[in-house]
């Protein structure tokens, strides 16, 4: 758990600023008091939690171990550049681990336990913002529309002529809203695809890249660990899907003239809109509710 003393086994305890979504540790703090007359701190900037052939261990990279001499009461001060942590002892340990806010239900987001009480502002804050979620893809679809779709004046319905435009939109409507619809949803589909495959792509060579050094970590090992973070990764990429899609499912239609054509019968910007911004609104309710 970040930003508070955790006691891992007996005779060490571990403090971490913060971790980010990749798994590096920032701010770290180990004291290690296993051996009574001799105990050691260290300090270090950043690390990782890296499992090898005995077990895991934390690396960790610019800092310093701290030892106390019993007998005079000297410090004495190492600085490393690099340092490993066997953390072997505490895989036995029969402690919960500690379900970070994206991990948990909207129920325990607003009403937190007691163990949870120094974190509820947190959990309180990723509970706020997974109410909102369902908003993004509507905020990202309006973006789209305003850079593709421009206002036009309906024409006048004065007239016989006015009168044969009103009533054929109203007969053509249900036909071009669905079509709208699919053509919305067949965009964001093909881009949120895109999207994923990019990010686990990078994601993966960043993996790679950081544990090209550690010989026991294998290929399949990173793959794994990609595939495994790559569904919080793509609830990321959805309002970033449905911005692109809906960029070029307007640029599109734009290029074709649809839109010109359906704003020609006097059907209004967001009567022709309307299926496009439910779609949109539906994305991010199915991404709270069920994906999540």
């Amino acid at each position: 758990q970040q930003g508070v003393f955790n006691t891992i086994m007996k005779g060490v305890t571990v403090y971490v600023r913060d971790r980010t979504d990749d798994g590096e540790l920032h701010g770290i703090i180990v004291y290690d008091s296993r051996i009574a007359k001799k105990p050691v701190t260290m300090m270090a900037e950043r690390g990782v939690i890296v499992s090898g052939a005995k077990g895991p261990r934390v690396i960790m990279m610019n800092g310093n171990r701290q030892e106390v001499n019993d007998k005079d009461g000297s410090l004495s001060l190492l600085y490393f550049d690099r340092y490993s942590f066997d953390l072997s002892g505490a895989t036995g340990s029969d402690q919960i681990r500690w379900r970070e806010p994206r991990e948990r239900f909207i129920g325990e987001l607003f009403h937190p336990s007691p163990q949870d009480q120094w974190n509820a502002a947190k959990l309180r804050m990723e509970g706020h913002n997974r109410l909102a979620q369902p908003l993004q893809p509507l905020a990202f679809t309006l973006v789209a529309l305003a850079l593709f779709v421009a206002p036009a004046a309906p024409p006048s319905s004065g007239g016989a002529a006015g009168r044969r435009l009103t009533a054929m939109a109203v007969r053509l409507y249900p036909t071009f809203a669905g079509y709208l619809g699919r053509q919305f949803l067949l965009w964001c589909t093909n881009a949120f695809v895109a999207l994923v495959f990019l990010i686990g792509l990078f994601d993966t060579i960043e993996l790679l890249r950081r544990t090209s050094s550690e010989t026991s970590v294998s290929l399949s090992v990173v793959i794994a660990m990609a595939m495994f973070k790559l569904p919080y990764l793509a609830e990321q990429a959805v309002p970033f899907a449905v911005l692109f899609g809906g960029m070029m499912a307007f640029w599109r239609l734009n290029r074709h003239h649809e839109v010109v054509v359906v704003r020609a019968t006097g059907m209004s910007a967001w009567e022709f809109l309307m299926p496009v911004l439910l779609i949109a609104l539906g994305i991010g309710i199915v991404e709270v509710t069920i994906y999540s």
